[in-house]
């Protein structure tokens, strides 16, 4: 007797799929707020920096600009998915290419453009690392979080991030270990060793990332994203 299923196999309907091929799907890029404010973010062009001064008097002077803030003006914590390693905008270093060093919120998207491009950042270049098994060897060339093993981390258990002190770019080395290798290598009838390597890819999303935050005067906050 087969088994009849209702959904598997079969070609289901996804219940947004009227929504948005007929354009009445409301994303968060669609959302207007009455006095809203655009936000632009000024990231780093370098992998590896020292940042020597950050100069935003012109774009502060940009008609419509309400608002430019650095990394001296944003709160010291961090954040981050396993630990928290990443500033909110950077300071005195960027550790990668597109961390957020300064931001603008302004009347209107061109002006908060016009701000962003209008900031002078001066940098000192840094040694980077470009390879990934440089990154994670005993003894790499640069030690992108030398204070890693003090940032503090709210997961536990399982999701504990697993650090190794002997590679200190390692941020969760989690070992996996079943059954007899040796054993398998002598029981196999063929063995096949290789190198494997892949272009970074990334998946297509149907809209830009967006965020839109509104405070209210009773203290509530809302966030879409």
């Amino acid at each position: 007797m087969t088994s009849q299923f209702s959904v598997v196999g079969k070609s289901v309907t996804r219940v947004d799929a009227l929504e948005k091929v007929t354009g009445k799907a409301v994303y968060t890029g669609d959302i207007e707020l009455t006095g809203m404010l655009q936000l632009k973010i000024l990231r780093s062009p370098y992998p590896h920096a020292k940042i020597l001064s950050i100069d935003t008097s012109a774009a502060q002077r940009v008609p419509g600009v309400q608002a430019v803030l650095t990394g001296k003006d944003a709160p010291s914590r961090r954040w981050g998915v396993f630990l928290a390693d990443r500033p909110l905008l950077a300071q005195d270093v960027v550790r990668f290419v597109g961390e957020p060093v300064a931001t603008v919120a302004a009347t209107n998207v061109e002006a908060a453009e016009e701000a962003i491009d209008a900031i002078n950042v001066e940098y000192e270049e840094l040694p980077a690392i470009f390879d990934p098994e440089v990154a994670i060897s005993n003894e790499p060339p640069v030690i992108v979080h030398p204070d890693l093993t003090s940032y503090p981390t709210n997961l536990t258990g399982f999701l504990r991030p697993r650090l190794e002190p002997d590679m200190p770019n390692v941020l969760n080395h989690y070992k996996i270990r079943s059954g007899d290798i040796e054993q398998g290598f002598e029981e196999a009838d063929l063995i096949v060793e290789n190198r494997y390597t892949t272009a970074r890819i990334q998946h297509s999303y149907i809209e830009p990332p967006t965020v839109v935050v509104l405070f209210d005067l009773d203290g509530k906050l809302t966030i879409w994203s």
